[in-house]
Parts: C-alpha cells; structure tokens; sequence
C-alpha cells in the first residue's frame, strides 16, 4: 500500500513474511536489539496478544528522519511483518490510515 507522496516521499505499509523458528520474545528482542544498533528509537513496544507485537519508531533511513508503525505475528515458524513509514514532519497527517492498516493484520 502506497499513500500519495508527500514531501518528496510516499509513505507506504511494506508486508513481508519471514522464516523465524525462534519464540515471539526471541524476535521481540532481536528487534529491539536491531533498531538500536540503527540508533532508532523506540516509542513503543507492547504485545498484542500471545502471537503479536505492535512497534513504534522513528530514526534515519536513506538520509530522512522517518517515523515507523509495525506489527508481528507469530504462526508457526514463520514471522508476518507489516510495517508502515513515514517520513516524520508527515507523520500527523498520516498516521491513522497507516496505523488502521497495519492494525487491521491478523494471522490466517
């Protein structure tokens, strides 16, 4: 899903699925280990539930100050990924479409 551009920039949901045989914790941790040796921050990492975490951060991608929204679940030994980005200054005025899409995810 693609938004139209802004600032130069199309704030987008980028959908992946990923082997991962390892626990939800385990790549909670990876994550957080991931986005620090980025030197992103984190403004938000919470489980959804026994199968899911929602991430919020913002840091530097290709030279932009960005501001991402990403959700995890775990099914079976496999990752589905969903995450959102925006560039930050336009963040505001996209982030509940971006935030309803990836929130709307669920396992199959």
């Amino acid at each position: 899903m693609m938004l139209p551009s802004r600032s130069g920039y199309n704030p987008n949901i980028n959908v992946m699925i990923q082997a991962y045989p390892g626990s939800l914790e385990e790549y909670n941790q990876l994550s957080l280990s991931q986005f620090q040796s980025m030197n992103w921050r984190v403004l938000k990492n919470s489980f959804v539930d026994q199968n899911a975490i929602l991430f919020e951060y913002t840091g530097t991608s290709n030279g932009m100050q960005t501001h991402f929204y990403a959700k995890a679940i775990k099914e079976r030994d496999k990752i589905i990924l969903a995450t959102a980005v925006a560039k930050e200054s336009d963040w505001n005025s996209v982030s509940k479409k971006l935030i309803n899409c990836i929130n709307s995810l669920e396992s199959f």
